[in-house]
C-alpha cells in the first residue's frame, strides 16, 4: 500500500497562514498539519509520496519522497494526481489532501474494504460544519448515496440540507483496478479540462462510467481552509472530540 499527499497549492483561504509556508506545515498543537497526517498514514503504508510546488523547498521530511508540480500555479489537485499517477507503478493507493487530518481508524476502514474505488464521508459533518461557519451550507457540498453506501453524486455547491448525507473529506482508496481506471480517464480528458478540474468535479464525471463506494465515518477528522478552523480543532482536540493518532 502507497499514499500520495496532494500538496502542491498554496491555500489562499488561509490568508497570512500561507504567506511564508505551505497549508500542510502550519502548526496544530506542536505539530504540522503533515507531521500528524504522516503519523497516521506510517501505521498502514509502505511508501508515502507529497506532490509539492508552492515553497516547494521548505518539505524536508525525510521519511517522504516527493514529486513536483511546476505548474502548480495554474492548476488544480487533479494535475497533481495525474502527474502522480504517471510516474508512479500501478498499486493499491491512498490518496489524501494535505489540508486535512484524520486518525488511524478512518484509514484502516478505508483499507480493509475491498471496493476498488472507495471515499469515506462524515456524517457527523453538521455538528464540524456549525462549529466552521455562521451558515453550514456557506461550505458544504452536496454528497448523496443510495440505501447501499454506492456513491450518485458529489460537489454541487450551495445545495439543500435533504443533498447532504454526509461531507466528502479529501481522501480517497483505490486498488490497482481503480489506479487504471482513474489514470486512463485522466489520459482521456482534454488537457486543457484536465489543468481546470477539481477532484470533486472528476469523482462526479467518472459517477457516469464508475461505481465508488463510500465509507460512513463519525467525526475524527479536521479539514483547515480559514484562518479559524485550527481554533475549532484545537478546542475538539481539548474536548477529546477530536482523536488523532499520537505522534512519536
Amino acid at each position: 500500500m502507497r499514499a500520495v499527499i496532494l500538496a502542491a497549492g498554496r491555500g489562499s483561504r488561509l490568508k497570512s497562514l500561507t504567506q511564508n509556508k505551505p497549508k500542510c506545515l502550519n502548526i496544530l498543537n506542536e505539530y504540522t498539519l503533515l507531521d500528524w497526517q504522516l503519523a497516521t498514514l506510517k501505521k498502514k503504508v509502505d511508501d508515502i509520496y507529497l506532490v509539492k510546488g508552492y515553497l516547494s523547498e521548505l518539505f524536508i521530511n525525510k521519511q517522504i519522497k516527493y514529486i513536483y508540480n511546476d505548474e502548480w500555479e495554474e492548476t488544480n489537485m487533479i494535475e497533481s494526481l495525474y502527474i502522480f499517477l504517471k510516474q508512479t507503478e500501478c498499486c493499491d493507493l491512498i490518496i489524501t489532501y494535505g489540508d486535512i487530518v484524520y486518525n488511524e481508524e478512518i484509514l484502516s476502514k478505508l483499507i480493509d474494504s475491498q471496493q476498488d474505488i472507495v471515499i469515506p464521508y462524515d456524517k457527523n459533518w453538521y455538528e464540524l460544519w456549525k462549529k466552521r461557519f455562521r451558515d453550514p451550507l456557506e461550505d458544504a457540498e452536496s454528497f448523496i448515496i443510495d440505501d447501499k453506501n454506492w456513491l450518485i453524486s458529489l460537489g454541487k455547491k450551495k445545495p439543500d440540507y435533504d443533498e447532504i448525507h454526509g461531507q466528502y473529506m479529501g481522501i480517497i482508496k483505490i486498488t490497482k483496478r481503480g489506479f487504471k481506471i482513474i489514470l486512463e480517464n485522466l489520459l482521456k480528458m482534454n488537457v486543457i479540462e484536465r489543468r481546470k478540474t477539481d477532484i470533486t468535479t472528476f469523482l462526479n464525471n467518472l459517477l457516469k462510467k464508475q461505481k465508488i463506494f463510500t465509507i460512513p465515518i463519525f467525526g475524527n477528522w479536521m479539514e483547515f481552509d480559514i484562518p479559524s478552523d485550527f481554533e475549532v480543532a484545537k478546542k475538539l482536540i481539548s474536548e477529546k472530540k477530536l482523536k488523532l493518532t499520537t505522534i512519536d
